[in-house]
């Protein structure tokens, strides 16, 4: 198992908080991961699946009771969104006895779909994500296939191309005719299906939910519901515009993201590297790949956004807290990026903050005064130079 960046910071807030969830896409590696601390705990850790039907019959009997007997071990509960019910229980539980680290969990879906996590555990519950493998979690760095392959770990460990193919089919299967119904996705599965494709093939462009409902002949309120629930379930990013009054006449629709670059090959149907690097979406591909190993590494209270205007000017990412602009990325599949006259001018519009050039292989160097160049094997090195990079 590859040492998951996770770890460590979860450690961390099981000391501080009495409940800690992780959540993240299905097959991500959360039961993997909790597996190996009640490992190294036995004596003090149980562990039960709630989509387990003997499990979740046992807390149905009498929840509160059963957790409450327990209550000198650390408890973890997996796939909680099959019982959300049981989170008003650790309520009452957890306001009895606020000693940390008494439960761990588990969800594939994100607070948003988990409201009762959110409303019943303010203050008690420490939230963190688990993604897909990230660059830098791999011992040995072969780039190329994390991206192609992305980071579900049984996809990029699979022997073959082939192997890794059906994994994310059945995977994709599976999260469309089972995980959204039971998160409350009432719409039919071939309209979702039609839904995920179109998105990815406009994979890092402007995204119109009038467009996408009109092909199918559905209502904006349906496809913008299946929006929602395509990134409460980690499967969509929207990256939103950066939008300040400063007398431009800004992009002010997202832009749109397949979170998993092997997700979005498979949709795409691209089933080579060479035939990635001959796609039209390449480019948008390797852009969206970096966004979410930024994402991954940025510390909290800071945003991720764009900035595009009509006439051109525009910056891939805008890193910001609050109002203030900390970093300006671009993202480039190349090893020689050049500054064009459109990032001069929204370095220009947004403040001149300092910008980074994150390219494949490139060796670090400083290209001009405030503007660097990196490869993603050093992005969170850089990141952390300009203070942006989650605290581990």
């Amino acid at each position: 198992m590859l040492d998951r960046q996770i770890s460590k910071l979860a450690n961390e807030r099981l000391r501080l908080y009495p409940a800690v969830a992780i959540l993240g896409p299905r097959q991500v590696g959360k039961t993997t991961l909790v597996k190996e601390f009640r490992k190294a705990n036995p004596d003090q850790v149980l562990y039960f699946d709630l989509e387990n039907y003997a499990d979740r019959q046992a807390f149905l009997e009498d929840r509160f009771f059963f957790l409450q007997s327990k209550a000198d071990k650390t408890i973890i509960l997996d796939e909680i969104q099959y019982l959300p019910e049981v989170f008003k229980d650790l309520r009452s539980l957890i306001d009895e006895d606020r000693r940390n680290g008494r439960f761990i969990i588990l969800g594939s879906a994100s607070p948003l779909l988990l409201q009762n996590a959110s409303e019943s555990l303010t203050g008690r519950i420490s939230f963190l994500e688990l993604t897909p493998f990230l660059a830098d979690e791999l011992v040995v760095m072969d780039i190329n296939k994390l991206w192609f392959r992305g980071g579900y770990p049984r996809a990029f460990l699979a022997e073959n191309e082939k192997e890794s193919s059906l994994i994310l089919n059945d995977l994709i299967f599976n999260y469309l005719s089972r995980d959204l119904p039971s998160f409350g996705l009432a719409t039919e599965t071939r309209i979702v299906d039609m839904t995920l494709r179109m998105l990815a093939s406009l994979h890092g462009n402007i995204l119109s939910a009038s467009d996408i409902a009109n092909s199918l002949g559905r209502s904006n309120t349906t496809i913008l519901k299946i929006f929602d629930f395509f990134e409460s379930s980690f499967m969509l990013r929207k990256l939103p515009p950066w939008y300040v009054n400063n007398g431009k006449r800004l992009v002010k629709r997202p832009k749109v993201y397949i979170r998993d670059s092997g997700i979005l090959h498979n949709l795409l149907l691209i089933n080579s590297e060479e035939a990635l690097s001959r796609h039209y979406l390449c480019g948008n591909s390797w852009e969206g790949f970096v966004i979410e190993q930024i994402a991954a590494n940025l510390r909290f209270g800071f945003a991720l956004s764009f900035y595009r205007t009509t006439q051109g000017a525009e910056i891939d990412v805008v890193v910001s807290r609050g109002v203030l602009v900390i970093l300006a990325i671009e993202i480039k599949l190349t090893n020689k990026p050049t500054l064009s006259k459109g990032n001069r001018v929204a370095l220009e519009d947004l403040g001149n903050p300092p910008l980074l050039f994150v390219s494949p292989t490139v060796e670090d160097y400083q290209m001009e005064k405030n503007i660097w160049v990196c490869n993603i094997q050093t992005l969170d090195k850089n990141l952390k130079k300009f203070g942006v990079e989650k605290l581990v």
